[in-house]
């Protein structure tokens, strides 16, 4: 600002422009211009963007602004702010719906934001502090710069004054959509078919008679809704590239999930696979996946929408596929003897596709169409992984020997070998830096590499503990800076380039199905899995994590929370008895061993746990046998709130009376038609559900000893979980059915229902928000792995 004013001084003495005055406004203008994009800060929120974006193009303002014509910035940078504020508030104000909060569902509301974009538009263009210098041919601005006239730079200078509000514009819009959870190109999509439209009629009412004014009116009229056409065209481009940079995809069980690593409460999971699946990989689009199962079935579906809609599916041979990838051609694979490990395709001209397999070859195919070129015999072991690299010039490729290669991309000849501290073992997988200068490789002796491609040296290499769950098996670069490497146990490691010394996040999720769940915290809930692991999961982030400390071995049969302590319980099919943390972090050295295999846990105010076995019950505290019974029929569930407990069997459920050294019974209830499967007590004592086999509930008064009512049948498998809101008014049921149901007490033929949520079966539910009565959190786990979020709209 000094040295803008001190060049108006100067200008208006007429003793011309400095020289120091003219090169320090260069200076300013074009590195607080260029500093935005190639800074490499992280920012935690989308606000820190735009601030960064509006400080880097206010000196453009500065200098070539006259009177208060600068102002005209402040005040668009601000109104879109208000904006994003005021969108954000609208939708928060909206009622809830029952639906996975996972997936946003678009909704008609969308429509005004893309106008309230194209009014921003025509504002930012005929803005009064953008082109009155334009129209009036006013370059007093520019002399600041160039002080002998110019056309072409001096009109360069201006147009550049005029896109500057362009980019705040589309910061913005970017943040607006990331603010309110839109699916990706559903704003832009409508921008583009609203300014279509605008176009056309424009060009129609395009006329050649008449005066000239009115024949450059329409002529203008026409080319400014062009410019918006392209504008948002350009704008929807941006952001698919933008998008794919923060999401990666995997398989697990008969799942496949796309995993957002900026919001993991934005994940998507696509379960419509019969069998295990085995790879997925996103279209170059970023509007379809590819993922196949172990019995050879290829299934391409659509990301971008709610439902994970399929759009078609292949049987393409009979036994477990390894490879998917798109390609413009199809085309034949010959030449392996054994099975191949990886495909690249060069997607420049001329063609090239090259193989890998564990016959230790590398097969070269030339096209398109592709026909088998060549072998390359550099590796003797497995060949694990090969890749193009995006520019095409080379690809690598690495094998069991411990061995990286790089080939030309044209000709398939062999280039390079890095012999720069190698893994020391085999190499699993690389992946190219998308400017073709790095590559990274995961190897199973734990570690992860970065490459320089030029000089063959090994720039940085990570750690990722020690022992055979921490082998690494797969990578790809999330980002600029970012890489991901996969453990061979499950976890999702992610690296920053400019940290060197270890992963900067860890993400954790079940690998087997989730067969228990309960409430840790106010914040955190665990989940235990068939594989015996415990995790914890953050209400806020959504991220998970595994407990630390000698866990189960096996199969996590149920979960119990103390409301004395906050402590959880656990217990599994090694028939012990395990205690987390209150904090549900790791968990602690006590451990009980129980007389028979347990099949339901509970704890009672006095924190005695309660552990319904084969052929008896039995009460524990501080890690002694305080108390056994054997009931007449074998438990298979058990509940406790205050002295009460109840215990499930065949067809009945028992109610006892706890003193803290003998259980009294108090009352049976024979009024269920199978096997008792699931118990839970109301928040308040009130009342008791008990879920059977048949999929009935059954709903008690547990002071008075009767039946409220026996009509909450409509699942049609067993019942495997039930949880209650804090007011007692209203209960969530999961079953093996796949179906989650929200009963009311108050109304019992009123429900809620959400089909089809748990693939598989619905083994755990929990409400994990639920304080005002008219809409709750409801938390479903089940056989697919997945932990999935609903929010419940009560209907009062």
């Amino acid at each position: 600002m000094i040295v803008t004013a001190s060049s108006v001084q100067c200008l208006q003495a007429k003793t011309g422009l400095p020289l120091l005055n003219q090169i320090s406004g260069w200076i300013v203008l074009s590195v607080s211009s260029l500093l935005p994009f190639i800074s490499r800060v992280e920012h935690s929120t989308p606000m820190s963007k735009i601030l960064m974006y509006f400080l880097g193009f206010g000196p453009c303002f500065v200098i070539l602004s006259i009177s208060v014509e600068g102002m005209f910035y402040v005040a668009y940078s601000m109104t879109l702010l208000c904006w994003i504020e005021v969108e954000s508030s609208l939708r928060n104000a909206q009622p809830s719906k029952p639906e996975n909060a996972q997936v946003y569902r678009f909704q008609a509301d969308d429509l005004r934001i893309v106008l309230f974009f194209l009014f921003f538009v025509q504002v930012g263009f005929f803005g009064t502090g953008n082109v009155a210098s334009v129209s009036s041919f006013y370059l007093s601005p520019v002399y600041r710069l160039i002080p002998i006239f110019n056309p072409f730079y001096m009109s360069a200078l201006l147009l550049f004054k005029i896109i500057a509000p362009y980019i705040i514009l589309s910061v913005v819009f970017a943040t607006l959509t990331y603010q309110l959870h839109l699916p990706r190109f559903s704003l832009f999509l409508n921008a583009l078919m609203i300014t279509d439209g605008m176009t056309v009629m424009f060009f129609f009412n395009v006329t050649d008679t008449g005066s000239w004014l009115e024949i450059g009116q329409t002529i203008s009229f026409f080319v400014v809704a062009s410019l918006l056409l392209a504008w948002s065209g350009g704008r929807s481009r941006t952001t698919i590239r933008a998008s794919l940079t923060v999401r990666d995809v995997y398989a697990n069980g008969k799942a496949v999930i796309i995993r957002d690593l900026n919001n993991p409460n934005l994940s998507v999971a696509y379960s419509s696979h019969v069998q295990n699946t085995t790879v997925a990989r996103i279209s170059p689009s970023g509007y379809y996946c590819a993922s196949a199962d172990a019995v050879g079935t290829v299934g391409v579906w659509d990301t971008v929408g709610e439902d994970q809609t399929l759009k078609g599916e292949y049987k393409v041979i009979s036994g477990r596929m390894y490879i998917v990838f798109f390609t413009p051609l199809p085309f034949e694979i010959i030449g392996h003897s054994k099975a191949i490990n990886a495909v690249s395709i060069r997607h420049q001209r001329p063609f090239r596709a090259a193989t890998a397999a564990d016959d230790n070859l590398i097969v070269f195919h030339q096209g398109a169409p592709y026909k088998y070129d060549k072998i390359i015999k550099t590796h003797t072991k497995f060949v694990q992984d090969i890749r193009y690299a995006p520019s095409g010039e080379h690809f690598a490729s690495v094998g069991s020997d411990a061995k990286i290669f790089i080939y030309d991309g044209k000709t398939g000849e062999t280039s390079s070998e890095f012999t720069d501290s190698p893994h020391k073992g085999t190499f699993m997988a690389c992946s190219w830096s998308a400017d073709s200068k790095s590559i990274v490789t995961s190897s199973a002796d734990c570690t992860v590499k970065l490459w320089d491609v030029e000089s063959r040296k090994s720039v940085t290499t990570w750690t990722v503990g020690s022992g055979v769950t921490n082998q690494q098996v797969g990578n790809t670069w999330s980002a600029e800076n970012g890489i991901v490497s996969l453990s061979l146990g499950g976890d999702l490691n992610v690296f920053d380039l400019r940290v060197g010394d270890k992963s900067t996040r860890t993400f954790t999720a079940p690998q087997k199905a989730i067969t228990a769940i309960s409430p840790s915290s106010a914040r955190t809930f665990l989940a235990g899995s068939a594989d015996g692991r415990v995790l914890s999961y953050s209400i806020a982030s959504g991220e998970s994590t595994s407990l630390k400390g000698e866990g189960h071995s096996n199969f996590v049969t149920a979960l119990a929370t103390s409301s004395a302590d906050g402590k959880v319980f656990s217990v599994g099919f090694d028939d012990r008895v395990r205690e987390i943390t209150s904090d549900g972090k790791e968990f602690t050295p006590a451990s009980f061993s129980t007389g028979s295999q347990p099949k339901g846990i509970a704890v009672a105010e006095d924190s005695s746990v309660f552990v319904a076995e084969v052929n008896t019950a039995e009460v524990i505290r501080s890690n002694k046998k305080v108390f056994e019974i054997t009931p007449k029929s074998t438990p298979t569930a058990v509940a406790a709130t205050g002295k009460l407990v109840a215990v499930g069997g065949e067809q009945k459920v028992v109610l006892y009376e706890w003193d803290g050294k003998n259980l009294k019974e108090g009352g049976v209830s024979e009024r269920n038609k199978g096997v008792i499967s699931a118990l839970d007590f109301s928040p308040d004592g009130k009342y008791l559900a008990s879920g059977d086999s048949s999929g009935r509930i059954s709903l008690f008064n547990v002071a008075e000893k009767k039946l409220v009512t026996s009509r909450w049948s409509f699942h049609s498998a067993r019942v495997n979980s039930l949880s209650w809101t804090a007011d007692s008014k209203h209960c969530a049921s999961g079953s093996l059915d796949t179906h989650v149901y929200i009963w009311s007490v108050e109304k019992p033929m009123k429900d809620i229902a959400l089909k089809n949520v748990g693939p598989g079966g619905v083994s755990g539910v929990l409400w994990i928000e639920s304080g005002d009565g008219k809409t709750g959190k409801l938390v479903s786990a089940g056989a697919d792995a997945c932990v999935r979020v609903w929010e419940i709209k009560f209907r009062v």
